[in-house]
């Protein structure tokens, strides 16, 4: 499938991220921190559902929003994943266009955070697991995880992340841990209907968006579909795709 028909340049959901882009903020400018989030998605049922947690009322950065759990990377999310594999063209787009150091490591890193923060916030467990301690669990692997897309906080916001946004497939939750992360009120799973109709960050309604895209197209699995890339430029919102 053309890139064209995988992501209709007619979206609405891209006519409101362009519109965004003109709230400058007014925060003093900070370089983006590296983030992930991880869409668990369940497609055994007649429609299919994503896991999303709420975030606590009483927090500064997004009180009360629905997410998809993830968060920034962590020393420790390089160290916890010598060993680990991915597939080469996810491993690709992960390092493309980045500032500073391209090292391989840095994209396990990103999985891994997603993989870790997904673990510490909801209880899942996710394959192998994260390993969060020196002894941890097995080595983890990232050959059932996708890249779906990535978004960069515009300047002068209060918080500024570079985020990679991975989907990986429910058949792939191996147990359950205890929640050591106490970011979120309430954890459910959703429909993408159920979701739209959630206190969402804008962000958060455009994956959504893209998520269906790829699985209409049946690429949700395919390391080679194109990831929409979102990042802001001068007032304005852009795409491009990795």
């Amino acid at each position: 499938m053309h890139s064209d028909e995988l992501f209709p340049s007619n979206n609405a959901h891209m006519q409101r991220l362009r519109g965004s882009g003109t709230d400058t903020g007014s925060y003093p400018n900070s370089h983006p921190r590296d983030a992930a989030t991880l869409l668990v998605l369940d497609l055994s049922g007649a429609e299919p559902r994503v896991l999303m947690g709420q975030r606590q009322f009483g927090l500064k950065f997004m009180p009360g929003k629905f997410v998809f759990p993830g968060g920034r990377v962590e020393a420790r999310d390089y160290l916890a994943t010598i060993g680990s594999t991915m597939p080469a063209p996810m491993r690709s787009k992960l390092l493309r266009g980045l500032k500073g150091t391209a090292h391989p490591q840095r994209a396990y890193a990103l999985a891994h955070a997603a993989l870790r923060e997904t673990q510490e916030e909801t209880g899942i467990i996710i394959g192998a697991g994260a390993r969060t301690t020196d002894a941890g669990r097995g080595v983890p692997h990232f050959g059932g995880f996708t890249l779906l897309a990535r978004a960069i906080t515009p300047s002068r916001r209060p918080r500024r992340f570079d985020t990679r946004f991975f989907v990986v497939s429910a058949d792939e939750i191996t147990g359950n841990t205890d929640i050591i992360d106490g970011e979120f009120v309430a954890v459910k799973w959703l429909t993408l209907a159920e979701a739209r109709e959630l206190d969402l960050p804008s962000i958060t309604r455009i994956i959504l968006e893209d998520l269906e895209h790829r699985i209409n197209a049946g690429r949700i699995g395919d390391p080679d579909a194109p990831v929409p890339f979102y990042f802001a430029r001068g007032a304005c919102f852009h795409r491009k795709l990795l």
